[in-house]
């Protein structure tokens, strides 16, 4: 046998080991997106339902509420009251959440970054107002796929704080 059949051989034997179904079962299964919710009894109000198990995230929600950026800015601010901000506040505090087909928002997780993206701690009385004027919000829309069919879906709104103040609400 000369080299050339000893190489088809080894790769003709080597292809059938690769491609032999194999007698392990996965140890995990892949069980959604990256940044998923999940209902945690402990941190979220057990009135609020996700109606669906599943749910889809929205990317461009700038415009999703009715009358859009403006009217969700104005509406958060009415509700939100500002004196417990302070320049120890100052950086980004992402509020990730889900509005279910009855329009209801509920789930909510946060994260807060300084401006040198270093994680920060939100004040627990803070957090509790945040999270009441961002479930105060009402108009957003029911989405419903092709058959009708309301679903449920993520959102994030990003607050820019600069010397305690609300300078923007992102994106």
């Amino acid at each position: 046998m000369n080299l050339k059949n000893h190489a088809l051989a080894f790769v003709v034997i080597a292809n059938s080991f690769m491609c032999s179904p194999s007698s392990e079962t996965p140890k995990e299964k892949y069980i959604g997106n990256v940044g998923d919710i999940k209902f945690n009894p402990q941190i979220d109000s057990p009135s609020y339902k996700p109606c669906r198990n599943d749910i889809v995230p929205i990317y461009q929600n700038g415009n999703i509420y009715k009358g859009e950026k403006i009217a969700l800015i104005s509406e958060f601010a009415q509700s939100f009251d500002t004196t417990y901000l302070s320049s120890k506040n100052d950086g980004y505090i992402t509020l990730r959440f889900v509005v279910n087909c009855n329009k209801e928002v509920g789930m909510i997780r946060t994260e807060a970054f300084n401006y040198d993206y270093e994680a920060q701690k939100i004040e627990e009385e803070l957090l509790l107002k945040l999270k009441k004027a961002l479930v105060s919000l009402k108009n957003w829309p029911k989405i419903e796929d092709g058959n009708g069919n309301a679903f449920d879906y993520y959102l994030y709104l990003t607050l820019k704080i600069s010397n305690g103040k609300i300078e923007t609400i992102l994106p």
